[in-house]
């Protein structure tokens, strides 16, 4: 009898030591919920942030052919404790040829404040002007559309590269909230809904100005989203937040559960128009002549009522002033704040990060056009399409699981990965490293699982 007890406490040790299940270790499995995300409103600015300047994310050809050096600035909460943030870029006005990513730095930090990683990205500006003269002026029509899809492509670069580095940020990469101001509006409502067989045709090489370009030829642009990060897969746009921006045509936005949206635009505004006009409509001598025909945001609001997109998935707020900018800018960034939050909560507790949709398709229907007319921005027939979440296809992300650790101040404290991601082996020299951790309590994802263990001794 005494042997058998012998024995047994030797194939107890042995396991501890190969299934590596230290006494010291205790592990409790979570659902993918997670307790710290459902806990969190997204609402109420009640963290601690730290930022991160002048991160390059890239490089492009600009619209003269030299390379332009891409950059964002990177704001995250400080002791969330929250593993799976929701990400959040913005992206600045300027008409395509002036702005800053500094001029969201403030709206960045408040949404980092309520939880969210939030990103402000400068992109590709600039455009051909007609001979002798200069922005805002443009050489034609294909320019400042031009213009606008390469703001896009970057914008999805720049989603790419945060997903590239999600682990080491917190970050929950299976879906986003993109949001902008003016061209940026404009900007983050193409990059939402007009998809790779949508593109216009003077995105492809299309004629050139003449004495600029290359046998006569504006080069191809290349694919809606860009080839920048191209390794990574893009994540789903949840929501568009829109101020003050436009869509050449509404029927871009083709079904109820197209990515959600929030609105803010005033009736009168000069710049870009509410209902329809050209942009920069009101500004004198001659400037708007070249620029394309666009739907503000009272026209989307039709559009969305239309497709009855609910409550909870459209608010628009349209204010009736004549200023290309806010009535109160700190009711309106709540309003959005509170239109978000459970958007976000939905999204965080029944997505799969290992799993999300990337890349556009685009079998639906092919755009032949080469020329861009005000009859090509609002007469396209768009009858034959079986679209969902915009063409976009699953894609599972490894081969192997991601073994990440941190504290529950969010912090990565350990990276790794699992051979056997079906959690039939967990490899023991991961263990050994995190057994060496500081006591305390941490969480620990394995591909899709997570669990909360504590470091006793």
């Amino acid at each position: 009898m005494s042997q058998y007890v012998n024995d047994q406490w030797l194939i107890f040790l042995y396991m501890i030591k190969t299934l590596a299940l230290p006494l010291c270790l205790v592990v409790v499995t979570l659902a993918c919920s997670y307790d710290k995300v459902s806990a969190q409103d997204f609402l109420q600015r009640k963290y601690a942030t730290r930022v991160e300047r002048d991160i390059v994310y890239g490089t492009a050809t600009g619209f003269a052919g030299k390379l332009d050096t891409l950059r964002l600035n990177y704001w995250k909460p400080h002791a969330d404790g929250n593993p799976r943030r929701p990400l959040i870029i913005f992206v600045h006005g300027g008409g395509f040829t002036g702005g800053s990513r500094t001029d969201f730095d403030v709206l960045c930090e408040g949404y980092a404040q309520r939880g969210y990683a939030a990103a402000t990205i400068s992109y590709r500006l600039g455009f051909h002007p007609p001979p002798l003269m200069a922005n805002p002026y443009a050489y034609d029509t294909a320019e400042v559309v031009r213009a606008a899809y390469r703001a896009s492509q970057d914008l999805f670069g720049a989603a790419r590269f945060l997903v590239k580095r999600a682990s080491l940020d917190s970050v929950s990469v299976s879906s986003m909230i993109i949001g902008g101001a003016s061209a940026g509006g404009i900007t983050v409502l193409q990059a939402a809904y007009i998809s790779e067989n949508e593109r216009y045709g003077c995105t492809r090489a299309f004629a050139d100005v003449p004495g600029i370009g290359v046998a006569g030829k504006r080069p191809d642009l290349g694919p809606t989203t860009g080839t920048l990060h191209a390794d990574a897969a893009t994540p789903r746009i949840l929501a568009v937040v829109n101020l003050f921006g436009a869509i050449p045509d509404t029927s871009f936005i083709e079904r109820a559960d197209d990515p959600a949206m929030y609105q803010y635009h005033q009736t009168g505004d000069p710049v870009v128009s509410c209902v329809y006009a050209k942009g920069l409509w009101s500004y004198p001598f001659g400037i708007p002549d070249n620029y394309y025909f666009v739907h503000g945001s009272c026209n989307i609001k039709k559009r969305l009522d239309n497709l009855g997109y609910t409550s909870a998935r459209h608010r628009s707020w349209i204010f009736n002033g004549s200023v290309h900018g806010f009535h109160g800018a700190a009711a309106v960034e709540i309003d959005i704040a509170d239109f978000l939050a459970p958007l976000t909560r939905d999204a965080l507790t029944s997505v799969d990060d290992d799993a999300f949709e990337s890349e556009r398709n685009d079998s639906s229907k092919d755009r032949t056009n080469n020329d861009l007319t005000s009859k090509d921005l609002t007469n396209k027939d768009r009858t034959n399409k079986d679209r969902t979440n915009k063409d976009r296809t699953n894609t599972v992300m490894s081969d192997g699981a991601t073994v990440v650790v941190m504290d529950l101040a969010g912090r990565l404290v350990f990276q790794g990965t699992d051979a056997h991601p079906s959690g039939a082996h967990f490899p023991s020299a991961h263990l050994t490293r995190m057994l060496n951790l500081p006591i305390g309590a941490y969480i620990m994802k394995i591909g899709v699982e997570t669990r909360l263990f504590l470091v006793l001794r």
